[in-house]
């Protein structure tokens, strides 16, 4: 018995291709400051129908806060703008939504004017001490949890 040949609705899809990655990425301020508005939006709600909020099992074990303890609670100041205890709740996720925000701004700027900025900082941030600059805010930040966050 001979197999049977293949028809041209029977061919595989095609996988993604660098295009559609490169498209997807072309979006990613757009996709990522919508997942911030969206956290924001659902904190909010949260406090206001009184749902309970994630707790931090170290922080709840040993008393220790981890390097995230305060996020939910800075989102909270952000969706009411309250810009200043964001700040005191994460410095560094405070700082990071800033950033966050600005990349958001700089794409915009991006699309409206047709100059690439993005790409050259890119490029300076991958060639510097990105990583050890992060890494020691990250620190940092987590000592002043330690010592200042409010229980």
């Amino acid at each position: 018995m001979n197999p049977p040949e293949a028809t041209a609705k029977e061919i595989p899809a095609v996988p993604a291709t660098a295009a559609t990655a490169r498209w997807a990425s072309r979006f990613a301020p757009l996709w990522f400051s919508g997942a911030f508005l969206g956290l924001v939006v659902a904190v909010h709600w949260a406090v206001r129908w009184q749902l309970p909020f994630p707790q931090c099992l170290l922080r709840k074990f040993t008393g220790i806060p981890c390097p995230t303890c305060g996020c939910t609670r800075s989102l909270l100041a952000w969706s009411d703008l309250d810009l200043a205890a964001a700040f005191r709740f994460n410095p560094l996720f405070f700082i990071l939504c800033l950033g966050l925000l600005a990349w958001l701004g700089l794409w915009c700027v991006e699309r409206l004017t047709g100059r690439a900025w993005l790409g050259r900082w890119g490029a300076k941030v991958r060639r510097g001490p990105a990583w050890k600059v992060f890494l020691a805010l990250a620190v940092m930040n987590w000592l002043y949890l330690w010592l200042k966050l409010p229980k």
